[in-house]
């Protein structure tokens, strides 16, 4: 059958889709978590649906992959510019990555510390900056002039890390910021990005099984 992003949203919403189980990158903070949750509102499913946070979106498919619950659909979120889309795709053939798809505006990416006096941004040199793979570039002019980056899993996880001491700066949310107590050094908007939501077979039989048709 076809699915339409209609047929899609009356077939979540359907009764004998009893619940709902988004696994999202965590910490709490992240842009795929945010995403997540927006879905789930737009989709009209927030009473049902809950967010389970995972330490790497390849962790989001084994979990959503071990989900075994009568009426439980997982649905494992990336996004467009994750850096291994390709991986998840193709070591996964059992499931299928771009089910749903969701568009949003990034939570404002910036470079943050814990206070500008700290930050060291005028002595590149001594920066250490905590920062996921994907927005890495945004920084290439300071690591041009020898600031070092500190690999983290998620733009959360680089404000922990930044708010724990680890580093110096980070490149992570204003939601992430605001929770780890930084300061902004430099804002680099808020693109518009688009995340896909998977799923798995046993999660394409439930909702044909909804569906009916």
């Amino acid at each position: 059958m076809k699915w339409t992003a209609e047929t899609k949203k009356d077939v979540v919403k359907s009764p004998m889709v009893k619940k709902v189980v988004s696994f999202a990158l965590g910490p709490n903070g992240t842009n795929i978590a945010q995403a997540a949750g927006r879905w789930h509102e737009e989709m009209g499913i927030s009473a049902k649906a809950e967010i389970k946070l995972c330490d790497l979106p390849e962790s989001a498919v084994r979990e959503n992959l071990a989900l075994h619950e009568d009426g439980a659909l997982g649905v494992f979120w990336t996004c467009a510019v994750f850096k291994r889309l390709n991986e998840v795709f193709f070591d996964n053939p059992g499931t299928f990555p771009f089910f749903f798809q969701y568009d949003m505006l990034l939570d404002e990416m910036q470079l943050a510390a814990i206070s500008r006096e700290c930050s060291k941004i005028d002595n590149p040199a001594s920066m250490t900056i905590a920062t996921h793979v994907s927005p890495a570039p945004l920084v290439v002019e300071l690591v041009a002039a020898h600031a070092r980056v500190v690999d983290a899993s998620s733009n959360a996880e680089a404000a922990r890390k930044c708010e724990a001491g680890e580093v110096t700066a980070c490149i992570t949310t204003e939601t992430a910021r605001l929770m780890q107590h930084l300061v902004t050094l430099h804002r680099f908007g808020s693109p518009l990005m688009v995340f896909f939501g998977g799923i798995t077979e046993s999660g394409l039989a439930l909702l044909t099984l909804a569906d009916g048709r």
